[in-house]
């Protein structure tokens, strides 16, 4: 692991490589693609009726692989940042598909070779203490809308506001395998 976490059994193929080893194979297999990572962002939400009812995009100072000590920020992305309504409409189509009709959502993306990248998603809060930061911002509280939706209960989001600028996040880790 390079982080945190991490897979056992990761092989680097070419792609060659890779169909042929897929066709020798059953069943699934999760196959991804190296990128060049230029910029991480990671936007945290709500599901309410099917759809991100409330949502919003943050961007860590540089990608989090490159952060495995010291210092790490994320910062709540302008609202006149270039990539913030893409990464929105990315984080809106990604949680339709999911079809899920209550709880909260953890979505990351990459910029590469100018490009925006679907990275994972979660219906979970995120970790780093992020739900901390945007509910003491916003005032969205992503745990109790998580708990709700555990818990089958209904839940009724609190008045959110809009981030100030500059507003964000600063985590430091002492090794790569803890905070």
């Amino acid at each position: 692991p390079v982080a945190a976490s991490a897979s056992k059994g990761v092989q680097y193929l070419e792609p060659a490589q890779l169909e042929r080893w897929l066709d020798a194979q059953a069943g699934d297999w999760l196959v991804e693609e190296p990128l060049e990572v230029e910029r991480e962002f990671h936007i945290d939400g709500v599901i309410a009726a099917g759809r991100a009812s409330w949502l919003e995009v943050s961007a860590y100072d540089r990608p989090v692989l490159q952060a495995r000590t010291g210092v790490r920020i994320s910062t709540i992305l302008p609202a006149d940042d270039p990539l913030r309504d893409p990464l929105q409409s990315i984080a809106q189509r990604v949680v339709a598909a999911l079809e899920v009709d209550a709880g909260v959502f953890h979505l990351e993306c990459m910029l590469a070779s100018g490009k925006l990248n679907f990275g994972q998603v979660a219906l979970r809060p995120a970790g780093s203490c992020i739900p901390d930061m945007l509910r003491s911002v916003t005032g969205a509280d992503l745990w109790a809308a998580f708990m709700a939706s555990q818990l089958e209960v209904p839940y009724a989001m609190p008045a959110v506001r809009a981030a100030k600028p500059l507003s964000g996040l600063v985590m430091a880790r002492s090794h790569q395998a803890g905070c």
